[in-house]
């Protein structure tokens, strides 16, 4: 059932679900929520010499990105791998990944959970079989989606096997 609700949100163009963000920050709503609230007061602790037009326009621009990664995270988890990596990834130096999965010598890949990481996960998954380390999710609906994902590509694989 979720992943039917990612896939039709994902029918909203990038560009168009853009313009409706600019146009809820363009009339300042985003200052009523507690996101907002919580990234001025980290970006005055981060920046404590940025003055607070500054402070204000880099909230803006943070809440901003958050959404429209939210947007980029529902299109990844509603689509296929083949969709997703082609209407959204630009990688262009993986040298590093592809020599050590060459010579099975493995990589740890660590990053931030910054934007759009379920992107980058999805696509190295798709690539190569890795093993993630990751916190459990708080949003029951999120388990089940997720779980009924994992044993479809279970069953892949033991049909290929």
């Amino acid at each position: 059932m979720m992943k039917l609700l990612f896939y039709t949100i994902s029918f909203i163009p990038k560009p168009l679900f853009s313009y409706f963000v600019d146009i809820y920050l363009f009339f300042k709503i985003f200052k009523l929520s507690k996101s907002y609230k919580i990234t001025k007061v980290n970006l005055e602790i981060a920046f404590p010499e940025a003055k607070m037009k500054e402070i204000e326009l880099m909230s803006k621009l943070s809440i901003r990105e958050s959404i429209i990664s939210g947007y980029e995270t529902i299109y990844t988890w509603g689509n296929k791998d083949f969709d997703s990596n082609n209407d959204i990834f630009k990688i262009e130096n993986n040298f590093l990944l592809n020599s050590l999965s060459k010579q099975d010598l493995g990589l740890i890949a660590v990053t931030f959970h910054n934007r759009s990481v379920d992107m980058l996960l999805k696509w190295i998954n798709s690539q190569f079989k890795t093993f993630s380390l990751y916190k459990k999710i708080k949003i029951n609906c999120l388990v089940i989606l997720l779980r009924k994902i994992e044993r479809r590509r279970a069953l892949k694989l033991m049909k290929l096997q």
